[in-house]
């Protein structure tokens, strides 16, 4: 599919697989679990869970709300 976007398909494939790409996504993985996230997409503002894409009003309200 990447293949389909001009990217390197293979190259992004393997590249997953650094032990630096992991370390990074073990500690995503982590962040997620303390913070309570249980899917994506998940936004945090002012330590407010967002979570879905339907829910990206009430995250655009509460920046206005801000600002």
């Amino acid at each position: 599919m990447a293949n389909e976007y001009a990217f390197d398909g293979k190259t992004l494939y393997d590249l997953s697989y650094k032990p630096e790409v992991i370390t990074i996504l073990k500690e995503n993985t982590e962040e997620a679990i303390d913070k309570n996230i249980f899917g994506v997409p998940t936004w945090i503002f002012n330590n407010e869970l967002f979570w879905g894409q339907d829910r990206l009003d009430f995250l655009e309200r509460a920046i206005n709300k801000n600002n």
